[in-house]
């Protein structure tokens, strides 16, 4: 378990976990669309999924109508398209 600004970090065998607070969350992923209710009680709000080839997942979403945002290095779909979380597409 590792501290990070408003929140923490716990590395697991299958990647890590980021828990955050409301103002986490929010300096994070401003600009994002965030799930519905999440402000209601804690909740999932991301799943983050590591890839080689951002260039090639950007190519499928753009042949597939699912619109996205960019964060830096980030490709971020926003809620409702993966099933009211954000999908993140990281390097």
């Amino acid at each position: 378990v590792s501290p990070v600004p408003h929140g923490f970090s716990v590395a697991t065998a299958g990647g890590d976990l980021l828990v955050l607070d409301h103002a986490g969350v929010q300096a994070r992923f401003a600009g994002t669309s965030l799930p519905a209710g999440w402000q209601d009680a804690p909740c999932a709000i991301a799943i983050g999924v590591r890839t080689p080839d951002r260039a090639l997942v950007r190519s499928f979403l753009d042949s597939n109508n699912v619109p996205f945002t960019t964060a830096g290095d980030v490709l971020r779909v926003a809620p409702p398209h993966p099933g009211n979380i954000v999908l993140e597409f990281q390097p």
